[in-house]
């Protein structure tokens, strides 16, 4: 067995190792998948009910109708993988992240009803705060990218040795 051998085997058995963080980014991305469209038909249900029979008049129902959107749409770039999908699914997370802000502060001051945003999500133990942020991350990792096809999967390939001319 030469050098360059024992030196491929333990490149080899160094890349099966997996990397704790990403194990647990391999998990989140599973459970964002399963959650976002839960959360979606969850909320357009609610949104539809506060509608239909006024339970909560004003503003809460329809906030509840765009979240489901948002959730749908961030769920439909989660599933779908292209660059537009992963676009798509950047937006949705943003607007929710934006949407959590500026609700949950204007919810303090008791100027918008209750719906998911409310508080900063605390119906929904901060679910709608966290998660947003834990897609963001999920879609900014660098196998995450490869999978959508953003980026090339060897960006650094081992260059060719040079032959003398």
């Amino acid at each position: 067995m030469t050098d360059s051998t024992s030196t491929s085997e333990t490149t080899a058995a160094a890349k099966k190792q997996r990397d704790p963080t990403e194990e647990f980014l391999n998990v989140i991305g599973y459970v964002l998948g399963i959650s976002y469209p839960l959360f979606g038909i969850s909320v357009l249900a609610r949104g539809i009910v506060q509608t239909w029979f006024h339970v909560r008049p004003g503003n809460a129902a329809w906030l509840d109708l765009v979240c489901a959107v948002i959730y749908f749409a961030a769920a439909l770039g989660f599933f779908l993988r292209s660059r537009w999908a992963w676009k798509l699914s950047v937006v949705s997370l943003s607007l929710e992240i934006g949407f959590c802000a500026v609700v949950g502060t204007l919810s303090l001051f008791g100027l918008v009803g209750k719906n998911v945003w409310t508080l900063y999500g605390i119906q929904y133990g901060f679910i709608p705060t966290i998660q947003p942020i834990l897609g963001l991350l999920w879609l900014r990792r660098r196998r995450t990218r490869v999978d959508y096809g953003l980026i090339d999967p060897d960006p650094d390939p081992e260059p060719e040795p040079a032959v003398p001319s």
